[in-house]
């Protein structure tokens, strides 16, 4: 922790592999002090695992919570695709659509509020939903 963090981010990247989920949760908490692109995409790449959803519930708040940290225009369009992602019958895919939402929301740039905003305007409700929910939690108007 009293490294600083572009020293200490190589070793954090090699420790995560194969840690419990206390240790992969510090990791990346740790991983969380600064955007940096190449952490966002080391991140976001935890969303695209198949197994993503049979992660423990704390790993997976951790894995947002670093996105949200860490990411910047370089994952919106990624973010943008996981928000539109369809599937209607799963309800787990509806939490994870309202955590990037307000991935998105953390991100806060010009281009995440866009996605929002265009998410606000979607035909299917769920994604309407959720990107309105988002804005409202940035402080916008949904």
């Amino acid at each position: 922790a009293n490294v600083e963090l572009k020293l200490s981010r190589p070793l954090l990247v090699r420790a995560i592999d194969g840690a419990d989920t206390k240790l992969f949760c510090h990791v990346l908490h740790q991983l969380s002090g600064a955007r940096d692109p190449a952490t966002a995409r080391f991140v976001f790449a935890f969303l695209q695992q198949e197994k993503f959803a049979q992660r423990p519930a704390e790993e997976r708040r951790a894995i947002y919570a670093a996105l949200a940290s860490v990411g910047g225009d370089e994952v919106v369009t990624d973010l943008e695709a996981e928000l539109l992602r369809t599937n209607w019958f799963d309800k787990q895919l509806e939490i994870h659509r309202h955590n990037i939402a307000r991935c998105l929301a953390r991100v806060g740039t010009v281009r995440a509020r866009a996605v929002l905003e265009r998410g606000t305007q979607s035909k299917r409700e769920p994604v309407r939903q959720a990107a309105q929910s988002a804005l409202t939690w940035m402080g916008g108007e949904a």
